[in-house]
């Protein structure tokens, strides 16, 4: 089953809100955000997971069956929320946490 024109274009903007607001990294040195980018690729271009395999993965990770490859990993989670296999909530990357009040504080105690 795809997704709605509607989801879709709810999703994106998700996915697109997250990008300016998520933690850059993870906690394993992944780049969030170019996760988000790549997410946003194939949801955007509707993209196979066989294109996805032939863009992300290299010709040794191929022969792997669950290749340890972050954005291969995005690409195919964003594949697999196309074919409604879970809600696009769980793509969403934390968001930084930071009040006005913690960054002015933080900027005294520098200066």
């Amino acid at each position: 089953m795809n997704r709605h024109p509607q989801e879709i274009k709810t999703a994106i903007a998700k996915l697109e809100r997250n990008l300016n607001t998520c933690v850059p990294y993870s906690c394993f040195g992944n780049d969030n955000k170019k996760s988000i980018l790549v997410m946003l690729d194939v949801i955007k271009n509707n993209r196979s997971s066989v294109w996805i395999n032939s863009t992300y993965l290299s010709i040794s990770e191929m022969f792997h069956e669950l290749p340890d490859n972050a954005t291969w990993q995005s690409a195919m989670d964003a594949r697999e929320w196309l074919d409604s296999q879970f809600q696009i909530e769980e793509l969403l990357f934390k968001e930084v946490e930071i009040s006005c009040s913690k960054l002015l504080q933080n900027f005294l105690i520098n200066h």
